[in-house]
Order: C-alpha cells, then sequence, then structure tokens
C-alpha cells in the first residue's frame, strides 16, 4: 500500500468559493422576469449570508427557494438577512454534516477510527471524554478529514 500512496498525485479542486455571490445573481437573473434585478428579489446581505454559511450549489439553491417562499409568504420584499438566518440549518455548520459531506458517516468514521457507533455518535455530539476526543481529532487530521 505504501507504493501505492507514493506514487498518487492529490489535487485540489477548488469550489465554487468566491464565485457563489455571482452564482447567486446568476440563478435569481435567469429565473426571474425582465427588468427584475437580484437586487430587488433578495438584499446584498443576505447573499452575503447564502455565500459565507453554504458550501455547494445545491444548497444554494435549496435555501434560496426556501428563503423566496418565506419571503412571499410574510410578504418581505426584497428578502433579508432576517428571513434566510430563519431558514438556514442550525448545525450547518458542525462537526456532523462537515464530515458527511466528506464522505464520513458514522459507519466509515468507525471503520477508520477502529471505534463503536456510540462512541463516534458521542464524539460527533461533543460528549467523548477529553482524552478519547483528543485521539480521534488526531487520527481525523492525519487522515485529511479537518
Amino acid at each position: 500500500m505504501e507504493e501505492v500512496g507514493a506514487r498518487t498525485k492529490v489535487f485540489s479542486l477548488e469550489g465554487p468559493g468566491s464565485q457563489k455571490p455571482l452564482y447567486i445573481e446568476w440563478v435569481l437573473d435567469k429565473c426571474s422576469r425582465e427588468k427584475v434585478s437580484p437586487g430587488d428579489i433578495i438584499t446584498p446581505d443576505a447573499v452575503t449570508l447564502l455565500a459565507e454559511r453554504l458550501i455547494t450549489p445545491l444548497q444554494i439553491t435549496h435555501y434560496l427557494s426556501q428563503a423566496l417562499a418565506k419571503g412571499h409568504n410574510t410578504g418581505t420584499k426584497p428578502v433579508n438577512r432576517e428571513i434566510v438566518e430563519s431558514v438556514l440549518s442550525p448545525d450547518l455548520d458542525t462537526l456532523e454534516p462537515r464530515l458527511a459531506r466528506e464522505g464520513y458517516g458514522v459507519g466509515v468514521l468507525c471503520d477508520h477510527l477502529n471505534a463503536r457507533r456510540s462512541e463516534v455518535r458521542a464524539y460527533l455530539k461533543g460528549q467523548l471524554s477529553a482524552g478519547r476526543t483528543e485521539e480521534f481529532n488526531r487520527e481525523t487530521h492525519k487522515l485529511g478529514i479537518l
């Protein structure tokens, strides 16, 4: 395995990154009527919040749709930051969703960390003992997960 590992190359594929606000504006532009600007639909603060908190285009369109629906239901025009905050999931950036987005569910983590499911769940909820948490953190850093 070391031989294979020595011959591998790691490529970093950058995601949408700084293009996320432009993506949101593009979606709004393509989905709205002519002569309606994205600023008429959603405030720049709300766009910034979506771009900062979300990672994938799928997440962006999902939460943008929810924010627009809530804005429509409450009669808020344009959709503001408060509306977006209310639809965003509060645990969006916690450890478990971040690991899941990288393909590390509970079962995979159990295999990599050589731990029981209950231990991994406690780790993900922040309820594991300090020593064991430190051990799990070291192992996840070795894997390049975090």
